[in-house]
């Protein structure tokens, strides 16, 4: 019995250990002395305990366990920017995107750009121009109509101008994430503003220069 429970002992800390290397293989990228470095060993360590077997949250799950309320506040892993476009449109609500990756929290950003360009176009738009107003080059743009268009807030249509090409049309859906994305952000701007109202200019932008 205690040769059996050694064995399944030994068995378990092999595969903690071998779980917590492919880890450490997929998180490190910087030196471990440097500001990235430290953020990931952080990351790994927060982890190395946990078995995360899905990455992909429903959203819909999540919105009925949370019961959001007005006015509460969120954190979330900023990931592709589904889930946060989600719950801002079902409660009014703050929501701080995190991720290890910068440019997880850019994608979120872009998506609500291109999502704002359709709406204010009124119209389905080429490829191209959405690129162009989201300084986009055209195979970025493309991947990022992928994922609206599976997250159901864009879709394609033909162009009538060219059998060739498609346009981005936003959806029912894609307007509702726009119109509360639009929203807190507009929200946000306002209380920044009136926080940095009366604070001298000049003593702000030497403070920022010492962050760099």
């Amino acid at each position: 019995m205690a040769a059996t429970e050694h064995a399944a002992t030994a068995e378990e800390t092999s595969f903690r250990r071998a779980r917590n290397l492919r880890l450490r293989q997929a998180v490190h990228r910087h030196k471990a002395t440097s500001r990235q470095g430290i953020q990931e060993r952080l990351f790994t360590l927060a982890f190395s305990g946990l078995v995360y077997p899905q990455i992909w949250e429903d959203p819909v799950v999540d919105l009925d366990a949370l019961g959001l309320k007005t006015g509460e506040r969120l954190i979330a892993i900023a990931s592709g920017g589904c889930n946060v476009l989600s719950y801002l449109s079902d409660a009014n609500i703050f929501i701080t995107a995190v991720d290890l990756n910068p440019a997880h929290v850019a994608l979120n950003k872009l998506k609500l750009a291109a999502l704002t360009h359709l709406v204010e176009a009124g119209e389905p738009v080429p490829l191209g121009e959405l690129a162009e107003q989201c300084a986009c080059v055209r195979s970025n743009i493309t991947q990022l109509v992928d994922r609206l268009e599976a997250d159901r807030l864009v879709e394609r249509v033909d162009d009538p101008a060219d059998r060739r090409s498609l346009r981005a049309a936003i959806t029912p859906l894609g307007r509702e994430r726009q119109a509360a994305g639009a929203r807190k952000v507009q929200e946000v701007r306002r209380k920044l503003g009136k926080a940095l109202a009366g604070i001298d200019p000049v003593a702000l932008k030497r403070a920022l220069e010492q962050l760099r």
